[in-house]
């Protein structure tokens, strides 16, 4: 199971911060710019958020599958949608790259 930060996480200029200011994530120095280190500090500050709604969504389409064995295109349509939901959820967990 993942372990991340309890709390929330913020981004601080090109940091990712979690509630106690813990550094989570600090800028690479390879960068090619400070506007891309923000932009990667808020998409690493939303990362537990993304992977809690991506657990919850992999569970609603799981069940949905199970409820609708019959639905043809529809079942083939969520089936691909949990395989791509899951396959993000893996390489969050590092079960897969």
């Amino acid at each position: 199971m993942l372990k991340i930060s309890k709390g929330e996480w913020r981004a601080l200029d090109d940091f990712v911060l979690d509630e106690q200011g813990t550094t989570i994530f600090a800028p690479c120095p390879s960068l090619r710019s400070f506007v891309e280190g923000l932009a990667n500090a808020q998409l690493g500050a939303a990362a537990p958020d993304m992977y809690e709604a991506l657990k919850i969504a992999e569970a609603r389409v799981h069940n949905e599958i199970r409820r609708h064995p019959e639905a043809g295109d529809y079942r083939k349509i969520l089936q691909d949608e949990l395989r791509e939901i899951t396959q993000a959820l893996d390489k969050a967990e590092g079960v897969s790259c």
